[in-house]
């Protein structure tokens, strides 16, 4: 069973990764918008954002040196990688938030439930674009040696 365990770790070692760096990045989303949303009394859209931004952090030093193994750290790199990251992080704000509208405020799928699930699959769907983003484009592995 040891064994089992070790060659599914093995196997799939950077998406359990994403996957573990991800719920935590989720956890400190969560911590740091009740803190200054309901702690400090902030207001919602600012608490957001500020949330975003402690959380896209998080994530960006997480997935380079834990789940991508990018571990060059000159200017050069670190701009490149940061750039793309946050534009990858907008694109997928973007993407949740469109898909957050249509449903909900649209369509009307706003009951407690129903907002539930559209937004568990719309996490799903920003889950997998970040992933994807994030492995070809921001931590690329370069071809040159």
């Amino acid at each position: 069973m040891i064994n089992f365990s070790r060659n599914i770790y093995s196997t799939h070692k950077e998406k359990i990764l994403y996957l573990i760096v991800g719920g935590m990045t989720t956890a400190i989303t969560y911590i740091v918008f009740f803190i200054l949303n309901i702690g400090i009394g902030l207001v919602a859209w600012l608490s957001y954002c500020f949330t975003w931004v402690v959380a896209a952090s998080f994530a960006y030093i997480a997935n380079k040196f834990f789940v991508f193994e990018s571990k060059k750290i000159d200017k050069t790199t670190i701009t490149r990688e940061l750039k793309l990251f946050i534009i990858a992080r907008l694109m997928s704000l973007a993407i949740g938030a469109l898909i957050a509208f249509v449903f909900i405020d649209l369509l009307g799928f706003n009951t407690p439930l129903q907002a539930f699930i559209i937004l568990t699959i719309d996490n799903i769907i920003v889950i997998i674009f970040n992933y994807i983003a994030s492995k070809y484009f921001v931590f690329k592995k370069s071809k040159h040696f």
